[in-house]
């Protein structure tokens, strides 16, 4: 899709307030086209009609400021509108839950009431700049950071990732997401959903019940297998429905879904698949043409580790809401070198999860407007005392005992508690010379 420089960015002001909508419309139609609604049924009018490209919405719609979550109830139907609408929370209530839930279900940011005006264009300028990166297939040149519904990287490897996600969300064949515990395998499969034809159904994760019954679920959208190596009892009906649209349950018309599988293994030197021969996904994408993307672990995406220990860093400092006199935004704070440093040299064996506990806790604990190595828990001593590889087995081999001791010694369950296949499972038992049978009567 072809940028259009002069395009006009439309905003649509969306609260039952009428001086805070007359305020946003003389604050902002110096810049943009905006337009106001004041209830639920007229936002999701305007918003059909006038296609905006983001949206200021407020929580509660029908006179009960900080009560109501009417926002909250449109937000999924303006969404599916556009998967690259914008929407920014407006609302008086601090409640994080509702600003992670809105969050959750797609909202870009949220903002406190009271207004800062000139805080609130420079949060609609970031949306908008993203919105442009997301929707015209990000920046062209190399050392820029692009977005893709969220994710964002620099690095060649995500670079790559994101092109092919794009080409997959616009066609209809099954994706295969292949890379380790924490790379951000479901999130990707969301982003591929949002961005695809698919984005007004369903978004289902098969976590219990029979195949059957989680296409039924996810009929019109899309059904993620969070790892396709543990399809208990379905993989034949698995692999008839791809190939046939049939489960093999005896029904005449199964429904039409859209299926991501995710998986921990290797992908081929020929690509799709694994080198593990007997595995699903691999004879899965022999037997039907599958979009195959394989996500970098985060050791090997270089300064993408920085970047997005910044984006965390921002996040996280949202979730906290604001604080100080006129409720102003809590900042982030920045990353010492020292700090950038211990990212880029540290192995990541937690991949994602482990680097937004170490930002999450160096926000909690620091001192100061800096986040240093200590903050991390990566300082120069720590790191110098043994290798890469030392301090990675150590914690794989630690997430391994402390699982098995939770769930006395049942192999499957610890497989699931650490975000592995079982295969994989295995393969980490014998490395370590651990025995589950040792922990049968744990507590």
């Amino acid at each position: 899709m072809e940028r259009r420089s002069n395009e006009v960015k439309r905003i649509l002001v969306v609260d039952d307030d009428a001086a805070i909508r007359t305020q946003l419309r003389w604050a902002l139609s110096g810049e943009y086209d905006v337009s106001l609604a004041a209830s639920p049924a007229e936002a999701l009018e305007l918003a059909e009609r006038e296609r905006p490209g983001l949206v200021t919405l407020d929580l509660s719609l029908l006179g009960h400021p900080g009560e109501g979550e009417e926002g909250l109830e449109i937000l999924p139907a303006l969404k599916a509108m556009d998967p690259f609408l914008k929407v920014v929370i407006v609302t008086a209530s601090d409640n994080m839950n509702r600003a992670s839930r809105a969050l959750a279900l797609g909202a870009f940011d949220y903002y406190v009431k009271p207004i800062d005006l000139d805080e609130l264009r420079v949060l609609i300028a970031r949306a908008f700049k993203v919105q442009e990166i997301e929707r015209y297939g990000g920046p062209t040149g190399g050392g820029e950071a692009i977005v893709l519904g969220g994710m964002v990287g620099e690095c060649e490897a995500m670079r790559a990732v994101f092109g092919q996600a794009r080409r997959a969300a616009e066609s209809t064949a099954p994706v295969l997401i292949v890379g380790e515990p924490g790379v951000g395998r479901e999130t990707l499969a969301g982003v591929i959903h949002r961005i695809s034809p698919r984005t007004g159904g369903p978004f289902e994760v098969a976590v219990g019940g029979t195949l059957a019954e989680a296409l039924a679920r996810a009929a019109g959208g899309t059904l993620l297998l969070p790892d396709v190596s543990v399809v208990d009892g379905a993989r034949d009906g698995l692999g008839r429905y791809l190939r046939e649209g049939a489960t093999g349950d005896g029904d005449s018309a199964a429904p039409d879904v859209r299926v991501i599988m995710c998986t921990d293994a290797v992908p081929a030197a020929g690509g799709g698949g694994s080198r593990r021969d007997s595995s699903l996904a691999e004879r899965l994408c022999d037997a039907v043409d599958c979009h195959v993307i394989a996500l970098p672990p985060l050791r090997d995406r270089g300064r993408d580790v920085v970047l997005l220990a910044g984006e965390f860093a921002r996040r996280i400092a949202s979730e906290r809401g604001r604080s100080g006199r006129g409720g102003r935004r809590v900042a982030a704070p920045a990353f010492t070198r020292a700090s950038v440093r211990a990212l880029m040299t540290y192995d990541w064996p937690g991949n994602i999860p482990e680097l937004i506990n170490r930002v999450r806790h160096a926000l909690a604990t620091g001192r100061g407007g800096k986040v240093t190595p200590d903050d991390l828990g990566l300082s120069a001593a720590a790191l110098s005392d043994r290798t890469l590889g030392e301090a990675r087995s150590e914690l794989e081999r630690d997430m391994v005992t402390e699982a098995l001791r939770r769930t006395a010694g049942n192999v499957s369950r610890a497989a699931r508690a650490i975000g592995v296949s079982r295969p994989t499972m295995y393969d980490l038992l014998r490395k370590f010379g651990v025995d589950p049978a040792e922990f049968k009567d744990a507590t």
